[in-house]
């Protein structure tokens, strides 16, 4: 889960760009060209996505918050709890 060591925001792993590999650190795609948005073309460059750095923010905490509400991680997070 890549954290942006300029804006302190989450981010997916596609919108991050690795600036020191020994200590891990990375940038967002937004402070690495510094900008507020993106564009995104489709494989077959017939489509353009404008994207921009708090809406990829958003979306990925709202995928990862999906991801933990979901039963089957729960289900996991909770079989590795030691009960007394």
């Amino acid at each position: 889960m890549p954290k942006c060591c300029m804006c302190n925001r989450f981010y997916s792993p596609d919108y991050s760009v690795v600036v020191d590999e020994k200590l891990n650190v990375c940038k967002c795609a937004f402070c690495y060209l510094e900008k507020d948005s993106i564009t995104i073309e489709n494989e077959d460059n017939d489509s353009q996505v404008i994207l921009t750095k708090e809406q990829a923010a958003r979306d990925y905490e709202n995928f990862m918050k999906k991801i933990y509400n979901s039963q089957g991680f729960q289900d996991k997070l909770n079989s590795r709890i030691i009960k007394p």
